[in-house]
C-alpha cells in the first residue's frame, strides 16, 4: 500500500513538472513569435524601401534577396508601403481689414519712438 502511494505521488509530481514546463514553453513560443514578427516587419520595410525608394521591380528585389517573388509579396504584406507625407495646406490669405489693422499698428509703433528714444552708439 505504501509503495502504491509513493508511486502515485511521484506520478502526480511528474505531471506537475510537465505542466510547469508546458507553460514555460508556451510563454517562450509567444515571446519568440513576437520577436520574429518585429524582425519580419523590419524586413518588409527594407523591401518596400528597395522597391519604392530605388525603383527596383519585385522580381529584381526577390532575386537580390535570394527569395521567391511569392515570399517577397508575403514579406511586403506585413507592412504597408510608406505613403509620402502630405504637404501642408497653405495658410489662408489674410483679408483686407486684418492687413490694414496690422499696418496701422506698425505705423503707431513707429510714431511712438522718437529719435531721442533710439539707442545711441557707445563711443
Amino acid at each position: 500500500m505504501e509503495l502504491a502511494a509513493a508511486y502515485l505521488d511521484a506520478d502526480a509530481r511528474i505531471e506537475s513538472i510537465s505542466h510547469k514546463f508546458d507553460d514555460r514553453r508556451a510563454a517562450l513560443a509567444a515571446e519568440q513569435e513576437a520577436e520574429e514578427s518585429a524582425v519580419r516587419r523590419d524586413a518588409g520595410r527594407a523591401a518596400h524601401q528597395m522597391i519604392d525608394g530605388y525603383g527596383v521591380t519585385k522580381s529584381e528585389a526577390a532575386e537580390r534577396l535570394g527569395i521567391t517573388v511569392r515570399q517577397l509579396n508575403e514579406t511586403l504584406a506585413l507592412v504597408p508601403a510608406e505613403q509620402p507625407a502630405p504637404t501642408p495646406a497653405p495658410a489662408p490669405a489674410a483679408e483686407g481689414p486684418d492687413l490694414l489693422d496690422a499696418a496701422a499698428q506698425a505705423d503707431a509703433a513707429d510714431e511712438s519712438v522718437s529719435d531721442g528714444d533710439a539707442a545711441q552708439p557707445v563711443v
